[in-house]
């Protein structure tokens, strides 16, 4: 296979295809293998957000390419795009959570965050403060369902 050969392989948009699919169904076995069942987020994530979204509008695309206001490059974009998205995704579910624990403990710390001190309950004013259209809906609720008007 000639290097010309090979470059045409990898920027025609079928293979970044083939590939996603491989790494989706990887995925997909994996969240089996660790959940001991197909009803898992890791094979829900993987079979519906990138399978059926991604893959199932990337052959539709296919098929109508020459009416479509995009290209073949934009193809192999959303693909890169989608299989970052799994990888972000996913890697919450390969790494070692005792690890990032450990982690982000030790971070906490270092810059002095893991005094009681500092820590300070949420009042209700700042709530209200923050959220002046919760009492705003609340009273049209309430309103509407004192709806003596109607019985008049």
């Amino acid at each position: 296979m000639s290097l010309r050969l090979a470059r045409d392989t990898i920027m025609n948009f079928q293979f970044p295809f083939a590939i996603l699919v491989l790494i989706t169904l990887l995925t997909a076995l994996y969240g089996i293998y660790r959940y001991r069942t197909p009803f898992n987020p890791l094979t829900f994530f993987s079979g519906f957000q990138i399978g059926l979204i991604t893959l199932v509008s990337g052959w539709v695309a296919y098929g109508n390419l020459e009416t479509a206001p995009y290209s073949e490059t934009d193809m192999i974009y959303t693909v890169f795009l989608s299989g970052v998205y799994l990888l972000g995704v996913t890697s919450a579910y390969f790494i070692r959570v005792g690890l990032l624990i450990n982690v982000f403990g030790s971070i906490m710390i270092l810059f002095g965050l893991n005094y009681a001190s500092i820590a300070s309950r949420f009042s209700r004013f700042k709530f209200l403060t923050l959220n002046p259209g919760t009492r705003s809906i609340n009273s049209g609720y309430k309103y509407l369902c004192n709806m003596d008007f109607i019985h008049k």
